[in-house]
């Protein structure tokens, strides 16, 4: 597999969106400027965000399109999206916790309250259930 991940284009948004709404992921405020898309021989196969509130940073929008699942390219684009990450502190929202705990996530009982409202704003209008708040901690250069 010679899979490629790299910032995403404006034109790319449009595809992007289409998983997003798809897969019902968060798609508060997109903007291409935010999104990493993961490419096989040019084609996208997957794709994730970073998205800024006003103090703090989310990972967010991760998606690897059906037929390229089970691959590792989620752990890829977590990875990739971890190390350019703005902040020590890595924060998500998920309704699927044991894949993040394998990549070395924790959850929090109390996130930050941004996030907290997202959850209440976003995840609950998707209908989706038992959405944690959990954070990876950067090792520190």
């Amino acid at each position: 597999m010679s899979l490629k991940i790299s910032p995403a284009k404006p034109s790319e948004m449009k595809m992007i969106k289409k998983y997003i709404q798809s897969f019902r992921l968060d798609d508060e405020n997109l903007n291409y400027k935010q999104f990493v898309v993961a490419k096989e021989n040019k084609k996208i196969v997957g794709f994730g965000r970073i998205k800024p509130y006003h103090k703090v940073y989310e990972l967010g929008c991760l998606g690897v399109l059906e037929k390229w699942r089970k691959k590792g390219i989620g752990k890829k684009i977590v990875e990739y999206l971890i190390e350019i990450f703005p902040s020590q502190e890595v924060y998500i929202t998920t309704d699927i916790p044991t894949y993040f705990e394998k990549l070395g996530f924790k959850r929090v009982k109390n996130g930050p309250q941004e996030l907290v409202e997202k959850v209440k704003r976003v995840c609950c209008s998707k209908l989706r259930e038992n959405v944690v708040i959990m954070v990876y901690q950067k090792e520190k250069k």
